[in-house]
């Protein structure tokens, strides 16, 4: 992020920014995202890997490309396509197959 920020810092030099010139309720806003929002979702994100184990935990984040796109649609009105529709359904499948509960029932080899 380093060359970014001073890209940044030296293309936008006009508009300096200072601490002073921001509000109060942007700096809570701030304070509130860094310590109840990530320290809570962290705690959750500890806790499901000490229950579930790393493995299905890192499954979790296959979900999130489905949950933009449905939020996407509910909430800013986006339209999903055919091809999003069959992107969100080969996810289902891999989560299934990587999971081996219900394909090892289907084959019949019970619980390994």
């Amino acid at each position: 992020m380093l060359p970014l920020a001073v890209w940044q810092a030296v293309t936008w030099s006009e508009s300096v920014w200072s601490p002073s010139a921001t509000s109060l309720h942007v700096w809570l806003a701030v304070i509130a995202l860094g310590t109840i929002c990530t320290a809570l979702a962290y705690l959750i994100f500890f806790r499901l890997i000490a229950e579930t184990g790393a493995t299905n935990t890192s499954l979790v984040t296959l979900l999130v490309p489905v949950s933009a796109s449905v939020l996407g649609a509910l909430v800013l009105n986006e339209s999903l396509t055919l091809l999003q529709f069959g992107g969100m359904l080969l996810l289902l499948l891999g989560l299934i197959v990587l999971d081996g509960r219900i394909p090892r029932r289907v084959l019949g080899l019970g619980e390994m």
